[in-house]
């Protein structure tokens, strides 16, 4: 019976470590932690050209939109850095209590 029990083990083993290398071979890590800064690239560019846009078309108006849209993309990303680098201690506190509750 143990060695049925060892085998088993060892066949749990090399799953998890195949399921663990795998997201590692293909840097998807770094992919998912680019994916919120693509998107704020985006959502910058398309303001930007938004904002571009209205000042052809009517100086007034386009200024009153492009100065609030600077502002605020500013804003946001002064807060984005102090929240991502709060969510990412709570993350690795997270991380770090499961491994304590069920490492060996």
């Amino acid at each position: 019976m143990s060695s049925n029990s060892t085998v088993v083990q060892l066949k749990s083993a090399h799953l998890r470590q195949y399921l663990h290398e795998g997201p590692e071979g293909w840097y998807m890590p770094s992919v998912a932690e680019a994916v919120p800064d693509l998107l704020h690239i985006s959502q910058f560019l398309f303001f930007a050209g938004l904002g571009d846009s209205l000042l052809i078309v009517d100086t007034t108006v386009g200024l009153s939109i492009a100065v609030p849209i600077g502002i605020g993309g500013l804003r946001t990303h002064t807060e984005e850095d102090a929240t991502s680098d709060k969510q990412a201690l709570i993350c690795a506190q997270k991380v770090d209590n499961i491994h304590k509750r069920y490492s060996p």
